[in-house]
């Protein structure tokens, strides 16, 4: 399993990758929602980073709006959507595993859905030792700050394992 840091890939880092800059970094608008439909599969960074692998290609990473305890440990939530989108407004659930048993665990806040490449995401995929010296990854919301929607639970749940 692939493991990155909890803030975007070279938030710190900027001068050891200053040469890779000019390629990868740019201001991207995270959107708000996904559609779970086409949600293929999911991979777990670390305690506040989701990378979400889509049917057709697209990319997106998600970073928490806090560490989700166990969330790295378990690899694997639920969740519970609004008409058949995953929002910047709804949680989601760690699948822990008690002696045998899967229950839902600590609730979690999900952020924006950052659009990257498929390079990105191979990238962020990789062990952390593996990315030193590779490209920096920016994303910005010019958002931030405003209201955000409110979701009702239609009671369609999912779940999501490693």
């Amino acid at each position: 399993m692939a493991h990155s840091q909890g803030t975007p890939a070279g938030a710190d880092d900027d001068a050891s990758d200053e040469a890779f800059s000019e390629d990868f970094t740019f201001d991207r608008e995270g959107e708000r929602c996904i559609s779970t439909r086409n949600i293929r599969h999911t991979d777990i960074l670390d305690e506040r980073t989701i990378l979400f692998r889509m049917r057709g290609g697209d990319y997106f990473v998600n970073y928490l709006r806090h560490d989700c305890r166990s969330l790295l440990r378990e690899e694997r939530f639920s969740y519970r959507t609004t008409g058949g989108r995953l929002c910047q407004v709804d949680t989601i659930r760690v699948l822990e595993d008690f002696g045998g048993f899967i229950q839902e665990g600590m609730s979690c806040g999900l952020g924006l859905f950052y659009p990257i490449t498929e390079e990105e995401a191979d990238f962020l995929a990789l062990e952390p030792e593996e990315r030193r010296g590779g490209p920096p990854i920016r994303v910005s919301n010019p958002n931030d700050g405003q209201e955000e929607g409110e979701a009702a639970d239609d009671g369609e749940d999912a779940e999501t394992e490693e």
